[in-house]
C-alpha cells in the first residue's frame, strides 16, 4: 500500500496543492492529518478518482437530455432555414 504526501497527491490527480489541502479539509477528498502533514493512500485516490468520473458522466448525460428535450423545436429556426426560400400554399 503506498502512501503520498500532499505534494505528491497534487501531482497525481494533477491539481494545485491548495485544492487538495482544501478537499482533505473538508472531507471531501480521503486521507489523514499525521502531525503537520496530510498522508493519502493511492488505492483511496483511485477510487476518489473513479467516483468523481461515474458521478460526471451521469451529470452529463442527465444534462444532455434535458438539452435535448428542451432544443427540440417543433418549427424550423432560423439557422435550421437559413438560405431556403419559404413555402407559401394556395388554398
Amino acid at each position: 500500500m503506498k502512501t503520498l504526501n500532499l505534494e505528491e497527491t497534487a501531482r497525481f490527480l494533477k491539481v494545485h496543492t491548495e485544492t487538495i489541502s482544501r478537499l482533505a479539509k473538508t472531507g471531501q477528498l480521503p486521507g489523514a492529518k499525521i502531525g503537520r502533514a496530510w498522508v493519502f493512500l493511492e488505492e483511496d485516490l483511485i477510487e476518489y478518482l473513479r467516483e468523481q468520473i461515474q458521478a460526471q458522466q451521469t451529470m452529463r448525460a442527465e444534462e444532455s437530455k434535458v438539452r435535448d428535450l428542451t432544443d427540440n423545436p417543433k418549427s424550423p429556426t432560423e439557422k435550421q432555414t437559413r438560405g431556403r426560400r419559404p413555402v407559401f400554399m394556395d388554398v
